[in-house]
């Protein structure tokens, strides 16, 4: 049986296609809540002053979403108004 390729944890729920790499439930969840913040910085989608309207259709993607944009409010990387 494979294992994550970042921890070794079984079972993986995803293989990346590009890079093959193969990833458990949390270091999935912390890569891509990664990317989206090195995202957010580099290409400066949030700035200081700017507000942010969240919709949620119930999907997987905005689910996820609300769940990064919810873990960079909780750890203050980001200040937001609620």
């Amino acid at each position: 049986m494979d294992s994550c390729d970042k921890c070794g944890n079984i079972p993986i729920i995803i293989k990346k296609k590009q890079s093959g790499q193969k990833l458990c439930r949390e270091c999935f969840i912390q890569s891509t809540r990664e990317k989206v913040l090195r995202d957010i910085r580099k290409y400066k989608l949030i700035e200081k002053g700017d507000k942010v309207l969240m919709a949620l259709s119930g999907g997987k993607d905005s689910v996820m979403t609300l769940e990064i944009l919810y873990s960079l409010y909780k750890t203050k990387t980001f200040r937001f108004r609620h």
